[in-house]
């Protein structure tokens, strides 16, 4: 299938790669990207050119953002197919309008945790005011994040000791960049294996669940590909606890009365 390729710097590339017709989720695929003319709007450049079958947008943030999420829906009202791909984790993804509607819902809690990450503070501020605390305390909870200037000596001090305290290890959770980065990194790990069907990252990253095909995976070959994952995820991620891979294989026996 011959694609657009578009990167994140908005520059255009082309894949012609037939094995992206086969792919209907997340799929471990490295992808070659000629060149390809031009630098401006993704859905003209498809409209001019009828035989580009899709859409192949390089992600460098583990999420997708809103132009790019309006872009692939762009793409698929034009019947054209979208795929998210992940260059270092030979990791690609295929976009319909319901993975485009779980993409949209993520990029909705990143943006509203964003903006509402400040704001704590001058709410604690302004509670520490109505209270009656002293002005020096009102500055320092309202300062340490330097969101306003200093206005006593012990504003940067309740900043150098928030530092402090925040570098021990699990002091504070991981921010919802990396979370997110990491399920998708589980995910990523699981569909490098052969005869991986599908996998699922759930209870937020503390469990992977891997379906494997069963014409290709014997039970003897499904537990030994969980400790080659286990062994992968520990070598490859940081992350907090412990991490359970199930490996999952399923027989079915159909025959049917005539």
């Amino acid at each position: 299938m011959r694609c657009l390729y578009l990167a994140p710097s908005g520059q255009f590339g082309l894949v012609d790669d037939p094995r992206l017709d086969a792919t209907t989720e997340r799929h471990k695929l490295e992808l070659k990207v000629d060149a390809f003319d031009g630098q401006a709007d993704p859905i003209a450049a498809l409209d001019r050119d009828a035989a580009l079958g899709g859409l192949v947008m390089e992600m460098y943030f583990g999420w997708v953002g809103r132009d790019r999420l309006i872009v692939a829906r762009a793409a698929l009202g034009r019947g054209r197919r979208v795929w998210v791909y992940w260059p270092r984790e030979q990791a690609i993804e295929c976009i319909d309008r319901e993975r485009i509607a779980s993409h949209w819902r993520h990029w909705l809690f990143i943006t509203l945790y964003r903006r509402a990450l400040p704001l704590r503070h001058a709410i604690g501020a302004a509670i520490a005011a109505r209270h009656n605390l002293s002005f020096k305390v009102v500055n320092a909870i309202a300062a340490h994040h330097q969101e306003v200037e200093y206005a006593c000596l012990e504003a940067p001090i309740v900043q150098v000791a928030d530092a402090i305290s925040a570098s021990r290890p699990g002091a504070r959770g991981e921010s919802v960049e990396l979370y997110l980065k990491r399920l998708e990194d589980l995910q990523a790990i699981a569909g490098s294996f052969a005869g991986v069907d599908r996998s699922f990252a759930v209870q937020a990253g503390r469990e992977v669940r891997i379906l494997v095909r069963p014409e290709e995976i014997d039970d003897l070959s499904a537990s030994r590909l969980a400790r080659d994952i286990v062994k992968k995820i520990e070598e490859s991620l940081t992350y907090p606890g412990q991490i359970k891979v199930t490996v999952i294989r399923e027989t079915r026996s159909v025959e049917y009365a005539k």
